[in-house]
């Protein structure tokens, strides 16, 4: 498995060294103005569609459609809360797998199930963003059981010129329950995702010929759980020190309409502190996480290409191994096939 892992590696850096050398400010200046003709454009097509129905009502000898249309109070909702759905929302930034929901029924042994599902709402504060976050882990399958769930705030914070070439912090904490190990407790994380805007690390996608789309997000940060214990595990606390890397590609996006997504992370915890059955824990240890995905969504091009924000629902296949503390999954080394949502 070290193997794997320096494979994962390799991929996620193989390249951020391909397309170091290519970059140039200029074009990062030239992204940011299409950019915003692009929204104009949007604005300007709105209002194109809203003069069209009023004259095809015209022709057609129907009443006019109304003025102020009825509002969609959820969508609002979702959309000045930022509502987002995926897997797990306390550490991740803008690279979040899907949701998965998997049900398993062999023709011989036990029927299982596996959950993981993560909400979080947000909503800006001056120069500041404050919101909720839950998570939910659940695997019934004998050997792979996990039940956790956390419930909590986040508080996130840019510094830089402006959001893109900026440095998000973002601090959390949050109520865990852990039914299987620690039992009830409280989690805290202090995260920095970094940006390197001359090397397109951060809130930057880059391009690989026609091979794949896609950006690199690495993490540095701090984590502190206490757990008064379940069953067996004593009640304690740990101190540990995170960093880890992510990659989310599209793979051949010209030609599968950007619906084929590759995502790729890697985390270390090196437990610093430790005091009762944290101490079972070992010092280190890694987790790694390929996935792939495949979306059914129909997109608003008309070529059928997907945009980021029309992938919502698919089928995925993921790979995990290793030991994830925040979640608490131990010795993971399996593949999971099932329903992927996102929003």
């Amino acid at each position: 498995m070290k193997i794997l892992r320096l494979v994962l590696v390799a991929v996620l850096l193989l390249p951020i060294i391909c397309v170091g050398a290519e970059i140039n400010p200029a074009d990062q200046e030239a992204m940011s103005a299409l950019i915003k003709k692009k929204e104009a454009n949007a604005k300007e097509k709105a209002q194109i569609d809203k003069e069209i129905a009023i004259l095809e009502a015209k022709i057609d000898h129907k009443p006019p459609p109304p003025e102020n249309p009825p509002i969609n109070y959820l969508q609002k909702f979702a959309t000045d809360y930022n509502l987002k759905i995926a897997q797990s929302l306390t550490d991740k930034n803008k690279i979040a797998l899907p949701a998965l929901f998997q049900y398993v029924h062999p023709a011989h042994g036990g029927d299982s199930a596996q959950i993981d599902i993560a909400l979080s709402l947000s909503h800006d504060i001056g120069s500041l963003a404050a919101g909720f976050t839950s998570e939910y882990h659940y695997n019934n399958a004998s050997t792979k059981l996990q039940d956790s769930l956390a419930l909590g705030g986040k508080l996130d914070a840019v510094f830089g010129p402006n959001t893109r070439d900026g440095q998000l912090v973002r601090g959390a904490v949050a109520y865990k329950r852990d039914n299987l190990v620690s039992g009830d407790g409280v989690i805290a994380d202090l995260v920095w995702f970094v940006a390197i805007p001359g090397w397109h690390i951060g809130d930057f996608y880059w391009e690989w010929g026609n091979f794949l789309v896609g950006r690199v997000e690495p993490f540095v940060g701090l984590q502190e759980e206490f757990g008064n214990g379940a069953k067996a595990f004593k009640d304690g606390n740990r101190v540990s020190s995170r960093v880890g890397i992510s990659l989310k590609a599209s793979l051949f996006p010209d030609y599968l309409a950007n619906r084929l997504d590759l995502d790729i992370s890697e985390s270390y915890w090196r437990h610093m502190q430790t005091s009762g059955g944290f101490d079972l824990y070992e010092k280190n240890q890694a987790y790694s996480v390929a996935s792939l995905t495949y979306w059914l969504n129909t997109g608003s091009d008309s070529s059928g290409k997907l945009s980021d924000k029309e992938k919502h629902f698919g089928v995925s296949a993921k790979y995990t191994y290793g030991d994830n503390p925040s979640t608490s999954q131990f010795d993971a080394d399996m593949w999971t096939f099932g329903l992927s949502i996102l929003f």
